[in-house]
């Protein structure tokens, strides 16, 4: 698989990495269409119906309405998640969170519903999952998992750790779903294995060894080629 210099953090990144970077990139400048903008609006509850009118997030929004009274903007991303799932998103975007901030994101980290909400926007049954929306969703998701694994005194842990190895050994081979989704749904796992590897390195060997015949070894094994020439090449530095 091809590999890309990253300029910004002066790291070696996996094809997959930037072209899902990229998709997220896209899908934040497109103009949704209106397919997707009626799958946002019926995702609402009927709490927020209530609220009064609303519109898609989206750059593209026509100058003849800056005269008229603003409107509540809703984040595509945002949209069909829980009230927590929706809190560890707008965290997710604070450069230097505060100590309770910090004791926020930790709870909601340790939380065993987010965690089951994570592995569900991960899975291919979702309906939105290969549409923009659903791009964002499951990277949104992705990092959940990741940064939940990263703390290492994580009560919930072991669930996190749990939810992510079902998804890094999932067959996609036996999903019948487009080759384009395989991809993007390979590309999960390969992002889900680099967190795994990064701060447990023996359970990610012990899994890979266990996998090391199946297609998903494979990506593991990619994974595992990758760091070890990352590590050599900052030694070498």
């Amino acid at each position: 698989m091809k590999k890309y210099f990253d300029i910004k953090t002066k790291t070696i990144l996996p094809a997959s990495v930037l072209i899902l970077g990229s998709i997220w990139v896209g899908a934040q400048n497109r103009h949704l269409n209106t397919q997707e903008q009626m799958a946002l609006r019926s995702l609402l509850t009927e709490e927020e119906k209530s609220k009064g009118p609303t519109e898609v997030d989206n750059r593209n929004t026509s100058q003849n309405h800056q005269s008229e009274k603003p409107r509540r903007t809703i984040d595509p991303a945002s949209v069909g998640l829980s009230e927590n799932f929706r809190r560890f998103q707008r965290f997710h975007h604070t450069a230097l969170p505060g100590l309770e901030q910090k004791a926020e994101i930790e709870t909601l980290l340790s939380d065993p519903l987010l965690i089951q909400e994570a592995k569900v926007l991960l899975s291919a049954d979702d309906q939105y999952m290969d549409t923009e929306i659903g791009t964002q969703r499951r990277l949104l998701a992705v990092d959940y998992l990741g940064k939940a694994l990263q703390w290492s005194s994580n009560p919930a842990r072991k669930a996190v750790k749990q939810v992510s190895m079902e998804l890094i050994t999932r067959n996609l081979d036996e999903l019948h779903r487009p080759r384009s989704l395989k991809r993007l749904l390979a590309g999960d796992q390969i992002e889900l294995y680099q967190y795994l590897l990064r701060t447990d390195r023996a359970e990610a060997l012990a899994l890979f060894e266990s996998e090391s015949n199946s297609p998903q070894g494979a990506l593991m094994a990619y994974v595992i080629q990758f760091e070890s020439d990352l590590i050599a090449k900052r030694k070498s530095l």
